[in-house]
């Protein structure tokens, strides 16, 4: 007879296999709790071997209102080495931004604009946040041009955030001008949808 509690164990045991703790993260419905426990044994049994997941678990915690739990695993992931990419710093971006550290949101944009790199579309939603809470209308400008270059075409969430970056600033000028941009964009892209255009929004 096996002992008792043996599949118990046995199933507990399974539960922290390196692919059931990704799970865990990666499920949107995944408790709080049990996405922090599942990222505790991924870092004690150092199981995290690649920037996506670090950025699985930074995501998940910053959807769970725990910003700061993610930042430290953007540290500890800078900390080993790992090679940074886009995702790796907009996941940063969005949980300093949610953070309430707007400063920090953009100085990891500067960051990664330094070496070539821009955000994805949320995190260049979060970066032009941030630059509307400081009044960096120059770098929310700089950075709506950037998207159209990585193939990201500006929509409303990036457009607003970048005028009133401008209004803050003082820069009305510059911001009816975005503004009236933004109304000719979305002309366009309603436009390319009713002839059955694929525009990545």
């Amino acid at each position: 007879n096996k002992p008792m509690g043996w599949g118990y164990r046995k199933i507990r045991h399974g539960v922290r296999s390196k692919q059931a703790l990704i799970a865990n993260i990666r499920d949107p419905d995944c408790k709080t709790s049990k996405a922090r426990w599942s990222i505790q044994l991924m870092r004690e049994r150092k199981w995290f071997t690649t920037t996506w997941e670090y950025v699985a678990a930074m995501k998940k915690m910053t959807f769970a209102k725990c910003p700061t739990e993610a930042l430290d695993l953007w540290q500890e992931m800078r900390a080993r080495g790992m090679e940074e990419t886009p995702a790796t710093y907009t996941a940063a971006i969005v949980a300093y931004n949610s953070r309430g550290w707007w400063q920090k949101a953009v100085e990891t944009l500067d960051e990664m604009m330094s070496i070539g790199m821009a955000p994805l579309r949320i995190g260049a939603e979060h970066a032009l946040m941030a630059c509307e809470q400081g009044a960096k209308w120059q770098k929310a400008v700089n950075l709506l041009d950037m998207l159209w270059d990585y193939s990201i075409v500006p929509n409303e969430e990036n457009f607003m955030p970048a005028i009133r970056a401008c209004e803050n600033a003082g820069m009305f000028e510059i911001g009816d001008k975005l503004f009236w941009q933004m109304r000719e964009q979305t002309k366009l892209v309603k436009a390319a949808e009713e002839v059955g255009m694929n525009v990545e929004r």
